[in-house]
């Protein structure tokens, strides 16, 4: 796809209720509690999407969290919130994002921010093959600075994954039900991520992937999961985002960034087990559905019953 440059902007303001998703909108009408929408994109990975067993967890951990998310806005858009260059120039409507999907990214180059779409799995540089990226699409933030999988991205490859929603799974009995959480105010997650560029030295192909950093969960996330992605305040992204900070107090003092976001960030809502295949990626996908779908295990009978692919955070490989 041919790469077109958008100019920088200033930081966007707060959003207007017209620039935010269409679910974030219909729920701020309705007074409902929790919700979030996401705007629409080609999907970059569909079409060679790897089998759901390639993206399961290790044998490292039974319950690692973030592996779904959305990415409704066009790159355009994310380039004036992030004040960054735009190299994609993606029209976004990404509503069911897994690892092994190409996504928008948000990386320090020299002297400017710039968006651009790597692959969701880190795969180190030192790995023999692409596919140990699979698995690796979180990472523990109380040991970056030890895994040999993540400690160099942490030191010097750190970016900023932007999400309009991700997706969780509470259990209620036989029953998985998924939940969107979003931020109230309709502007986009920054989660903290690392990335890193692996080459294949038969091909010569460059593979530039990412992963996810997770924390514990706060008091709202903690009756579905036990960790959570790290929310990077807008305030500290200069920081996060600072290719100087590659050793010693400078890049110790990132690892106070790494910590749950304040309850009042986000807030969550139930919405259809369409969202559990990764083959759907529809804007139905983010609608908030009612108490009695829920009560009903789901919007109907025929949604297939456990995800085909992890949640966020759901029996995936973290170290």
């Amino acid at each position: 796809m041919a790469r077109r440059k958008s100019a920088i902007a200033e930081p966007a303001s707060p959003l207007s209720s017209r620039s935010r998703p269409r679910a974030i909108r219909r729920w701020a009408r309705s007074g409902s509690s929790g919700p979030w929408v996401r705007s629409a994109a080609s999907r970059v990975g569909s079409a060679k999407r790897s089998p759901a067993g390639s993206v399961i967890r290790a044998d490292d951990t039974r319950d690692a969290m973030c592996g779904r998310m959305t990415q409704q806005r066009p790159t355009s858009e994310l380039a004036e919130i992030f004040d960054a260059e735009d190299r994609i120039d993606a029209p976004g409507g990404r509503f069911n994002l897994a690892p092994t999907d190409d996504a928008a990214v948000v990386v320090q180059r020299e002297d400017h921010r710039a968006i651009t779409a790597y692959r969701w799995g880190l795969i180190p540089h030192w790995s023999d093959t692409p596919k140990t990226g699979n698995r690796m699409f979180n990472a523990r933030a109380e040991t970056l600075d030890r895994n040999p999988a993540f400690r160099y991205a942490f030191s010097k490859r750190r970016c900023l994954v932007p999400a309009d929603a991700y997706y969780e799974w509470k259990r209620a009995g036989n029953v998985r039900q998924p939940y969107a959480i979003v931020r109230p105010d309709g502007r986009p997650i920054a989660l903290a991520g690392l990335w890193a560029g692996w080459k294949d030295e038969d091909t010569g192909e460059v593979i530039r992937s990412f992963t996810i950093v997770t924390a514990g969960a706060n008091e709202m996330m903690a009756p579905i999961h036990d960790r959570m992605p790290v929310m990077i305040p807008e305030e500290a992204w200069e920081r996060w985002l600072d290719p100087t900070r590659t050793a010693g107090a400078r890049l110790a003092e990132l690892k106070g960034l790494l910590v749950p976001s304040d309850d009042g960030w986000l807030e969550m809502y139930p919405v259809s087990r369409r969202v559990n295949d990764v083959r759907n990626d529809d804007p139905d996908l983010v609608e908030p559905i009612s108490p009695d779908a829920v009560a009903a295990g789901g919007q109907a009978s025929t949604d297939p019953p456990e995800p085909a692919a992890p949640g966020l955070f759901d029996d995936a490989f973290e170290s």
